[in-house]
């Protein structure tokens, strides 16, 4: 299925785009942004459920607003870029082949975007809501 999710993906991108390297890249940004997404409401999630954050970085230096910022991107962005870049580094012969033979324009990467996104937001919801009442 992940297969056919970053063949969709770089078969979308690549209708916006001509130059291959930029494909890629556009590709595994999107794929690792959505994938920190991901990660990032599952560490949330375990970190309510057992009532401590373990998971976080306090640079004392910068503002707390950079402070975030500077987190997410170190804690939650860059392990996702790695799993990411690995993937595509090991299977990068079995992804062209799944683009060559793929017969969807952006179908599983837009359902999927949306799972990522707004799904989550609708477990913190719950989540939320259970907490409150």
């Amino acid at each position: 299925m992940f297969y056919n999710i970053w063949a969709d993906c770089i078969k979308r991108v690549s209708l916006k785009e001509n130059n291959e390297n930029k494909v890629i890249r556009t590709s595994l940004i999107i794929m690792s942004f959505l994938l920190a997404c991901n990660f990032f409401v599952i560490m949330m999630l375990i970190q309510k459920f057992f009532d401590i954050f373990f998971y976080e970085i306090n640079f004392t230096y910068f503002s707390d607003f950079v402070n975030y910022i500077l987190m997410l991107i170190i804690l939650y962005f860059l392990p996702a870029l790695m799993v990411n870049l690995i993937y595509l580094y090991y299977n990068i012969d079995n992804l062209k082949i799944s683009i060559k033979n793929s017969a969807f324009n952006g179908s599983y990467i837009l359902k999927y975007t949306l799972l990522s996104i707004f799904g989550p937001l609708i477990v913190l919801w719950i989540i939320w809501v259970y907490y409150i009442f």
